[in-house]
């Protein structure tokens, strides 16, 4: 079989499963295995598939894929603010709107000030953020906390992959419960946020594969907001920053449950598609 004949077969049988987006799952599947760029296969369609590839191989992620199971769980992997990171099914799939939240963490004008800055990634799931943050700001210190063995234990890998074991403490608790009073210079979190009456209206993707505990947020979307932000109003310092990855229909909702908890400055910001994806308050002073 030639690589071209193992493209054509596969984007066949995902069609035929009802898989979105089959050329390019396909196409990113079988490069990632052949180590080549996605698209390079193209002047390469009619050589032979490598050796030491095996057909059970092939037909093992083709099997995975019809399935409906995302492409970064079959891979292993995914990409996160220029960082290769483990993906399995422990944690959810890091997005991109998550790797912006970064990029906003990293700009907050008061966070920049602090020379050592102590943050708290809290239900870090596979470590992205927290993996991210220690990369990108070196004299950051990180503690990812999260209450799922699994999911601690990838971010655990992900950070000893990285080197970053010495900035990144990997911690197990319900939200920000481990933490002492007034401890912190920030917290970031994407918490679960998709009402439970809509879980079933989600992706197949999503609900037959990724952990349903870092997706639901209760009947109202807004359990687990409301837990990390009261956690986070006691365990950050005066006026220390608070930032929230949450669901676009949320904003309004969750501007008043920090209000009430007493932050202040509080702002909703727009991911990179115009809707409200990101809250950010200050710890009372």
């Amino acid at each position: 079989m030639t690589i071209g004949d193992l493209m054509e077969r596969g984007v066949s049988v995902l069609m035929e499963a009802g898989v979105r987006e089959p050329r390019l799952k396909w196409e990113t599947a079988v490069t990632a295995r052949l180590g080549i760029g996605r698209l390079d296969w193209r002047w390469r369609v009619d050589e032979p598939l490598p050796e030491d590839i095996s057909e059970a191989v092939w037909s093992a992620d083709l099997a995975r894929l019809a399935s409906g199971e995302p492409l970064a769980y079959v891979l292993g992997d995914v990409v996160f603010r220029g960082l290769r990171l483990r993906c399995d099914r422990r944690a959810l799939i890091p997005r991109p709107e998550t790797e912006q939240l970064v990029g906003e963490v990293m700009a907050d004008p008061v966070l920049a000030a602090i020379p050592d800055p102590l943050l708290a990634d809290a239900g870090t799931g596979s470590g992205c953020i927290a993996c991210a943050l220690a990369w990108e700001w070196p004299r950051a210190r990180v503690v990812a906390l999260d209450r799922s063995p699994g999911a601690r234990a990838l971010a655990a890998e992900n950070c000893d992959r990285l080197g970053l074991t010495s900035r990144v403490a990997v911690v197990g608790g319900d939200w920000l419960s481990a933490l002492a009073d007034r401890s912190l210079d920030g917290v970031i979190a994407n918490p679960p946020y998709v009402a439970t009456a809509e879980w079933e209206r989600l992706d197949r993707e999503v609900r037959a594969f990724e952990p349903r505990e870092a997706l639901d947020g209760g009947l109202d979307g807004l359990e687990a907001i409301q837990r990390v932000a009261a956690d986070a109003r006691r365990c950050l310092k005066p006026g220390r920053p608070l930032w929230l990855e949450i669901g676009e229909a949320h904003a309004d909702a969750v501007a008043e449950k920090l209000q009430i908890l007493g932050f202040q400055a509080i702002r909703i910001r727009n991911d990179w598609s115009g809707r409200p994806r990101f809250a950010t308050a200050r710890a009372p002073t």
